[in-house]
């Protein structure tokens, strides 16, 4: 028996998280009791304890920037329309929007007038809701004339969560259910179906792909905390390990903490190719 009476997903904004709640946090409503759902991003609540089981998603930054601002602008152009789906609520583009051209001139500029964004995945860990503020007016409000973030307390919960991923982990579902099937001994009801579309408005993929090295390595500086912790193979459960034989991303065994410079996936182990090879 698990001994995890509550469920939280810890939903960071443009993670994937809407595939989550429709895919996998679907499938578990009925076998546990699953917190914190009324609000989409409510980051970390009070009702958090030690018999909660927290799940979350940490994109990779420069990717999470133009996501965040290709939604702003899309949200402010009234290009996003809502859906009630499955007790969930989708956001999507109207159906007649292909494409919209964001120039990256403007993203430089929405970054300087709107330090509050900056790193805005670790706050999401630091900082939440509260009685008649949401947790992005609270950011806003402490954040914006200086950007000190709490890295004690940030690395403290990024420690407490039981399955925090990389957004890409998500191309393969099948292995992020098992585990937190495996971790709460619960059967998850039906499928999972896979997404593999890193983006959904095209917009932020083509804003990300006009962006020189140089102006990426900019971006991360902003976002430096973000990139600290992103690139924090510790903090990460061992499913967002990449196997160094195969490629694929996989749930790994402890032959993952022992060869610090190589990871090997189940099935490589059990086959000895990783081995030999």
């Amino acid at each position: 028996m698990s001994n995890y009476k509550k469920f939280y997903f810890l939903h960071i904004p443009k993670t994937g998280g809407r595939y989550v709640k429709t895919y996998i946090l679907s499938q578990l409503r009925n076998k546990l009791n699953v917190i914190g759902t009324e609000e989409r991003h409510s980051g970390w609540i009070k009702e958090i304890d030690e018999e909660t089981y927290l799940f979350s998603i940490i994109r990779e930054p420069v990717e999470f920037v133009c996501s965040l601002y290709a939604h702003i602008v899309s949200e402010k152009a009234g290009l996003l329309k809502l859906e009630v789906i499955e007790s969930t609520m989708k956001e999507s583009l109207y159906d007649n929007v292909i494409n919209i051209h964001l120039d990256k001139e403007y993203l430089f500029k929405w970054l300087q007038v709107n330090k509050w964004t900056y790193n805005m995945q670790s706050k999401h860990i630091i900082n939440g809701s509260t009685p008649g503020k949401n947790i992005i007016d609270n950011i806003v409000q402490k954040y914006q004339f200086t950007n000190d973030i709490d890295k004690e307390l940030l690395y403290t919960r990024l420690n407490s969560i039981n399955t925090l991923i990389r957004q890409n982990s998500l191309y393969d579902p099948e292995v992020v259910v098992k585990k937190i099937s495996e971790d709460l001994n619960i059967k998850m009801a039906g499928e999972t179906q896979k997404d593999k579309s890193t983006f959904h408005n095209m917009a932020s993929s083509n804003l990300y792909n006009s962006l020189t090295e140089k102006e990426k390595d900019y971006i991360r500086e902003l976002f430096s905390i973000d990139v600290e912790i992103y690139n924090n193979h510790n903090i990460f459960s061992q499913l967002d390990n990449v196997c160094s034989f195969c490629g694929r991303y996989a749930y790994t065994t402890e032959f993952d903490t022992t060869w610090k410079k190589y990871s090997f996936c189940v099935e490589c182990i059990k086959s000895k190719e990783a081995l030999i090879g």
